[in-house]
């Protein structure tokens, strides 16, 4: 695993390169770090991501074929205490074995000496400090005190200890990827997602969750992940396609839906905005799969609602209201659209939608229903009780209708 050194007046500042996927165990390391730090009285290590997500390939098995794998660069900060202007930087112990990233040859060499005190004795630790104007010094134990205002430099060896173990376990297999970093291509995902959601419809994962159910991201993960389920969607898909007569895949949609979650990076929408980054990003791993997914739907709800809204504006450009308010008149060329029935505290009512003249939206709101069928043409005698509008379409309410 890659590392960087970074020099500066600090314990260690290194950076590494780790799968996306050990972000959280890097944090919860850093938090077990940091409350040993709080009880001995020292700063507390900083791990920060320091990149956006990146891919490498990698051979992880005999395969012929790498493995991409997302990957993020972190930063690895220990910083040093400080007293007016003084900064601890590691110890020499007595076998001059050096715990610190910045102490020279020449200072090892000088293990048991004291630039504070100037007496040379046999000493289990002796210490090093820089000034941020550049000197440095030596220091014993007992002196060490002065320039950090009283901390036991006893606890900096044990945090010092603490810190290097932390930094060194970058390197340990605990690092390596779970697998839940691979990535796939969003664009073959999404064809999958298309496929799946033609079978066995569309499901989020609080539906299923709430149904134990399937999410169709889990259906599309599994089928990623095995070969042999995926040649047992193959067939189902097959029947689906033949008895709805559809085609093998839709990329012009898929491609659609990408370039329209790329239009929702930055958005203060949360949502938007990493379906967004994904979309950028032209790749998914397993934890963002369920989101990823989700593009798809989303997109499709978008068309939807367009149409919807499209077919709206025609209608309020084409509708007009009919008859004369308060006018019992006769009405021909009028369709049946709809019927639904109304429950309240005063019974039940019956809500007749009617299409007059193919543009021209009417309203009924009776007591029972018209002995008529969804779809069928008649005339109807009824009174015009007003002109209104209904999601800015012209609509005229109407009562005592009567079929003739």
């Amino acid at each position: 695993m890659e590392d960087r050194y970074v020099v500066d007046e600090a314990y260690i500042a290194r950076e590494y390169e780790i799968p996306t996927s050990r972000v959280g165990l890097m944090e919860d390391k850093l938090a077990k770090l940091n409350r040993k730090a709080d009880k001995l009285g020292c700063p507390r290590g900083i791990a920060e991501v320091i990149s956006e997500p990146f891919i490498k390939e990698l051979y992880l098995d005999e395969s012929l074929r790498p493995t991409k794998i997302e990957y993020v660069r972190v930063s690895v900060t220990g910083e040093a205490p400080k007293l007016a202007g003084w900064s601890f930087l590691g110890y020499i112990d007595k076998d001059k074995l050096v715990y610190g990233e910045h102490i020279t040859d020449e200072e090892r060499e000088r293990q048991g000496e004291c630039d504070y005190c100037n007496q040379s004795r046999p000493r289990t630790h002796t210490y090093v400090v820089s000034h941020e104007g550049g000197e440095r010094k030596v220091v014993g134990s007992t002196c060490m005190k002065d320039f950090l205002g009283g901390l036991d430099p006893k606890s900096m060896v044990s945090w010092l200890t603490i810190f290097r173990t932390f930094v060194a376990s970058f390197t340990d297999e605990e690092y390596r990827d779970d697998g839940s970093s691979e990535v796939s291509d969003l664009s073959e995902a999404l064809s999958l997602a298309w496929k799946v959601i033609r079978v066995h419809g569309w499901m989020s994962g609080s539906e299923a969750w709430n149904s134990q159910g399937v999410s169709t991201s889990q259906r599309v993960r599994s089928l990623t992940d095995s070969s042999l389920a995926l040649m047992g969607f193959e067939a189902e898909w097959n029947v689906t396609k033949d008895a709805n007569n559809l085609p093998d895949s839709d990329p012009q949609l898929v491609a659609d839906a990408i370039e329209w979650a790329k239009a929702g990076k930055d958005s203060d929408n949360n949502y938007l905005n990493n379906i967004g980054i994904i979309a950028e990003n032209g790749y998914i791993t397993k934890r963002s799969m369920g989101m990823a997914v989700s593009i798809l739907s989303s997109y499709e709800r978008e068309i939807e609602k367009r149409i919807r809204e499209e077919a709206r504006r025609k209608a309020s450009e084409e509708s007009s209201h009919v008859g004369e308010v308060g006018k019992r008149e006769v009405f021909d060329n009028v369709q049946l659209t709809g019927v639904q029935h109304l429950e309240s505290q005063f019974g039940t009512s019956v809500l007749h939608r009617f299409l007059m003249d193919d543009t021209n939206q009417v309203v009924w709101f009776g007591s029972k229903e018209l002995d008529v069928e969804v779809g069928d043409m008649f005339s109807i005698k009824a009174t015009v009780k007003k002109h209104g509008e209904f999601n800015t379409v012209p609509q005229t309410t109407v009562n005592r209708v009567v079929k003739v």
